[in-house]
């Protein structure tokens, strides 16, 4: 019986990951290349106004600070705009699926940060880590979409947005802690 809870928990995940990667082009491509602009836009503005600031902190730090501020603003703003343009079911469970994309490009991108910057010895003990983190997250996913299960909830297409967004802040945690271990990292 567990082996098919398995199976079906993992089959499950799987659906849902592929689902996000086809759902990312619900907008036109007209729209999409639209958001990009803006929000290109948008960072070099945010970028100028960092740079203004008058902060306390080291060089080093302070561009790490910047580029992790830039990365997540653009992720966040996409997001929005994205919601903005499409907030039916289908339009929201798209956009959060595409965030959810562009975080895990974020998480690969500070995880690889820290990586390149560890001992051979101190890598495996973050690769573990990561390790840890992914088997968390898809148990956590498995249980969302148990919860999601009309028996616990009452069933509904919200659903399809409540789990899109549990797994979007998942993904932006772990993005958020990597970023606070690389920034300790006095490099």
């Amino acid at each position: 019986m567990q082996i098919i809870r398995f199976i079906i928990a993992f089959l499950l995940i799987f659906i849902s990951l592929t689902s996000f990667a086809q759902m990312t082009s619900m907008l036109s491509e007209a729209i999409e290349q639209q958001i990009k602009a803006e929000v290109a836009q948008e960072a070099l503005l945010l970028q100028k106004h960092l740079d203004s600031l008058d902060i306390y902190i080291s060089d080093e730090d302070k561009a790490k600070m910047m580029e992790f501020q830039l990365d997540t603003f653009k992720v966040e703003a996409a997001l929005s705009k994205r919601l903005n343009q499409d907030y039916s079911t289908l339009g929201m469970v798209s956009a959060l699926g595409q965030a959810y994309h562009d975080y895990d490009v974020l998480l690969n991108k500070y995880y690889k940060l820290i990586m390149n910057n560890l001992s051979e010895s101190d890598k495996v003990v973050f690769r573990q880590a990561q390790r840890s983190w992914l088997a968390y997250r898809d148990a956590e996913r498995t249980f969302i979409y148990t919860l999601s299960d009309e028996k616990y909830t009452g069933g509904g297409t919200i659903q399809k947005i409540i789990t899109a967004d549990i797994d979007l802040e998942m993904i932006r945690k772990r993005v958020n802690e990597l970023f606070s271990h690389w920034s300790r990292m006095g490099l």
